[in-house]
């Protein structure tokens, strides 16, 4: 249960991500404008929501899995992003992205054990 709760926390990271990245597509001043175009922005109002809930869920893992474990997990966000960056905003993925989310997987696989 404790690797389902930090595999959603780094899931619901990701999906901030592409919220933010969608969201931010729309924005033209990064200035103090910037935080009324987060309630305005309903992408970025969401990125935020599943940061928030990424970072509560998080704490919950922290109090039940070693850090020493519980943090090379977070690199699979990296893989949840590319994939999410693929399907959601038509981005493309090259080789050398592949290679590397193959090895973030083979590295948490060898970590977890």
């Amino acid at each position: 249960m404790r690797y389902a709760t930090a595999l959603l926390s780094i899931f619901l990271g990701s999906v901030a991500q592409v919220l933010l990245k969608k969201g931010a597509s729309t924005v033209e001043n990064a200035g103090i404008s910037l935080l009324l175009e987060v309630f305005k922005n309903k992408f970025l109002f969401w990125g935020l929501a599943c940061y928030g809930l990424s970072a509560i869920l998080w704490i919950s893992v922290l109090t039940k899995v070693k850090l020493s474990i519980a943090y090379p997990l977070v690199s699979l966000g990296y893989v949840f992003t590319l994939v999410f960056a693929f399907l959601f905003l038509k981005e493309n993925i090259q080789l050398n992205q592949i290679i590397g989310v193959a090895i973030i997987i083979i590295g948490v696989i060898t970590l977890s054990r």
